[in-house]
């Protein structure tokens, strides 16, 4: 009877991975149709002197890539990729994109040749001679099975926390995508299958280029306004581009969760929004130290703003967030409190710089400026990565104890 049960396996465990895993590890079990053990790729690595593969298998959680969040005891964790896939009826990619083809070259001959796959990876396939493709075409012409997608508005640890959203499936084959359907909708998770496959994976992509167009804008201090047209101005791209390239999809596309609400929610949260924002806000500090130097109040009141926005992008509200999904009030405080010396030690570093500029001609102090920069900034990163091993290291103590949990 076992032989006719369908084998479900993951290849890959980051943060999106392992929220798949999650929610399989639990859907799996309600039917009968399914293998109940779920085999999970982990890349090898060791986190705190322990290999991640058997953490995962001892304590059923990622505490380095989804902490806080357990799967079912029916998740087990290989660090073997080929003995991930054997016998597998079922793949779920949950892959980088720029690992897809070397996962793919490893375990190309021990594919089921009746298997199928279902890739989360957004972005391109660029070859060694510049050609693009997608990635589900490569995977499907390396493997030689079929291979459909899911994309979406899906930021990992909010699906992981079950709060409500949407992921728009695409694949032709009706009956595959049922089991796909199956596998991964709960009350929270909502899933949709839609035929235009080809569209949704490229949505996938072109999303992270208006949402670096996003983060321009931000780290620029435009208005909403402005972001506002960016955003549809880039979808009107998208649209153009799915249109040249991939004619004859239905126009409803776009309006599903893998069109506007994916490029939505990364022009407003994801994470190149928040690096080309981080970046363009520090070439706004080197500007503003850098231009007429006799107004240093000027120069103050106008970095203010800039560094409590890196500020914000960075160390202490993600702290702060963090502490608290991981349920520990303590930390949550310990947060607030980085935050605030993290304020302090950086406009520190601000007026030094700023006083440099001031009182020395930058051309011939180039060198010396740099150093005391890079020892300062080096300082301040030690500190910080200091302070949130120790809390982190704190929270499993206190985890493990069940103190001050909320």
């Amino acid at each position: 009877m076992s032989d006719l049960l369908k084998r479900v396996a993951i290849v890959g465990s980051g943060n999106w991975g392992s929220t798949i895993a999650k929610i399989v590890g639990t859907n799996i079990l309600k039917f009968n149709t399914f293998e109940n053990e779920i085999r999970m790729y982990v890349y090898e690595e060791l986190v705190d002197g322990r290999k991640l593969t058997e953490i995962i298998n001892q304590e059923h959680e990622n505490i380095k890539y989804l902490p806080g969040h357990k799967f079912s005891h029916n998740v087990v964790a290989y660090a073997d990729a080929v003995e991930t896939v054997k016998d597998a009826d079922i793949l779920l990619f949950v892959l980088p994109h720029q690992f897809v083809e070397i996962i793919c070259n490893a375990i190309k001959s021990h594919v089921k040749k009746t298997a199928f796959i279902v890739s989360f990876s957004k972005g391109f396939y660029v070859s060694q001679d510049k050609r693009v493709d997608l990635l589900s075409t490569v995977v499907s012409s390396l493997l030689e099975v079929p291979c459909y997608v899911l994309m979406g508005a899906n930021i990992a640890n909010e699906v992981a926390a079950g709060t409500f959203c949407e992921a728009t499936v695409g694949s032709r084959n009706y009956e595959h995508g049922q089991i796909v359907k199956g596998l991964l909708q709960t009350d929270e998770f909502r899933i949709v299958i839609k035929p235009d496959a080809e569209v949704i994976e490229v949505l996938g992509a072109l999303k992270n280029i208006v949402a670096v167009a996003a983060g321009f804008s931000d780290g620029l201090g435009y208005g909403d306004n402005t972001k506002a047209a960016v955003i549809r101005l880039g979808l009107k791209e998208m649209v153009k581009f799915c249109e040249e390239f991939f004619p004859g999809h239905h126009p409803h596309i776009f309006l599903e969760s893998c069109g506007v609400a994916d490029l939505v929610t990364t022009c407003y949260g994801g994470r190149n929004r928040k690096i080309v924002c981080i970046v363009t806000l520090a070439l706004h500090i080197h500007h503003v130290i850098t231009k007429d130097k006799d107004d240093i109040a000027h120069k103050i009141q106008a970095l203010i703003p800039t560094c409590f926005l890196i500020l914000y992008y960075t160390f202490g509200l993600v702290s702060i967030y963090r502490f608290h999904r991981v349920g520990i009030l303590l930390f949550a405080s310990i947060g607030i409190i980085l935050f605030m010396a993290a304020c302090l030690f950086f406009s520190w570093i601000i007026f030094l710089l700023v006083s440099l500029v001031l009182d020395h001609n930058i051309m011939s102090k180039m060198f010396g400026f740099f150093v005391l920069f890079g020892l300062l900034f080096g300082t301040f990163v030690t500190i910080v990565i200091a302070t949130l091993e120790l809390a982190f290291n704190l929270t499993k103590l206190i985890q493990m104890h069940g103190y001050t949990t909320f």
